[in-house]
């Protein structure tokens, strides 16, 4: 499978009109997972460069950024509109294009599921980095130190 393939299989909410931007993070994360590849710059966007586990964490990292950047979008808006926050589509109609939105009942629905889903992917990613005995900083959990202190009565 390609890199683009993967992450719409992670992502199946994905439609044909978001390739640009999946091919944009994708190139993205390309460059942001170089130093942990072998790659020379003329062969990072050379996805017939990558072996299939370094292709499954460039689309897993991909898919995460991809996420998180749309529950950025649903909570600031983009390109000077008004975030989506909980609206939900109400109305389509196909031959004219018009498109009627209404609230979520829950208002925080679609941030608690980004939120899970980006927690999901992120594990995914530090899964995959593991196994190819690659540390990524944003898998870093440090460890929990114990303070020593004396009681007094």
């Amino acid at each position: 499978m390609t890199i683009i393939e993967l992450v719409k299989h992670r992502l199946p909410f994905l439609v044909p009109a978001d390739d640009t931007t999946i091919l944009l993070e994708i190139t993205q994360s390309q460059y942001a997972l170089q130093k942990y590849f072998p790659k020379s710059d003329s062969e990072v966007e050379d996805e017939a460069s990558y072996a299939n586990l370094q292709r499954m964490l460039v689309a897993y990292y991909s898919a995460y950024q991809l996420v998180n950047r749309k529950a950025l979008i649903n909570l600031q808006g983009e390109a000077g509109e008004a975030p989506l926050l909980n609206q939900a589509i109400k109305k389509v109609k196909a031959d004219v294009v018009e498109t009627e939105f209404q609230e979520n009942k829950s208002s925080n629905s679609l941030l608690i599921d980004a939120e899970t889903l980006a927690l999901e992917l992120k594990k995914l990613v530090c899964e995959t980095a593991k196994t190819l005995s690659i540390a990524l900083p944003m898998c870093y959990t440090p460890k929990k130190q114990v303070l020593a202190f004396k009681v007094y009565h």
